[in-house]
C-alpha cells in the first residue's frame, strides 16, 4: 500500500509523446525533409550477365521458356531429293493454298532442297 501511495504522490518522470504537428513539424521538415537523390546504378538487368535460367533475351526483352523468337540456322542437306511445291496444284475448283508455305523454312527444317513450281494458267503458244 505504501508503494502505491508513494507512486501516486510522486509521479515518475515519464516521457510524454512529442507533438510533431504545428511549428515543430514544419521546422523539422525544412531541416530534414529533402528526399534522397536517386542515381541510376550501372548494375541493372542488362549489365549483370545473361537471362535467368530458362529465359531468353532478344532485342532487350526477356522471354519466358518457349516464347522467344525462333531463328533457324543453315542446315546441310541430308537428302538430295527435292521437295516440290506446285503453286498451281488444285482440285479444279479451288487453287492450292501454298501461300503460307515458306520454301526457305521448309528446306531448313527438312534438310532437303525445295523447288517451287509456278506455271502460268494461260496458253503459252
Amino acid at each position: 500500500m505504501i508503494c502505491i501511495s508513494l507512486m501516486i504522490i510522486f509521479p515518475q518522470s515519464a516521457q510524454s509523446f512529442l507533438d510533431v504537428g504545428g511549428e515543430y513539424g514544419a521546422s523539422w521538415l525544412k531541416e530534414h525533409g529533402e528526399e534522397p537523390k536517386i542515381e541510376e546504378t550501372r548494375n541493372n538487368l542488362w549489365n549483370w550477365g545473361s537471362a535467368p535460367k530458362g529465359f531468353e533475351i532478344y532485342n532487350g526483352t526477356v522471354y519466358p521458356p518457349g516464347y522467344a523468337p525462333s531463328w533457324y540456322h543453315p542446315y546441310y542437306a541430308a537428302n538430295s531429293t527435292p521437295i516440290i511445291i506446285n503453286s498451281n496444284a488444285g482440285n479444279g475448283q479451288q487453287t492450292a493454298d501454298n501461300t503460307g508455305l515458306d520454301p526457305w523454312l521448309t528446306a531448313q527444317l527438312s534438310g532437303r532442297p525445295v523447288t517451287l513450281i509456278s506455271e502460268p494458267k494461260g496458253v503459252l503458244f
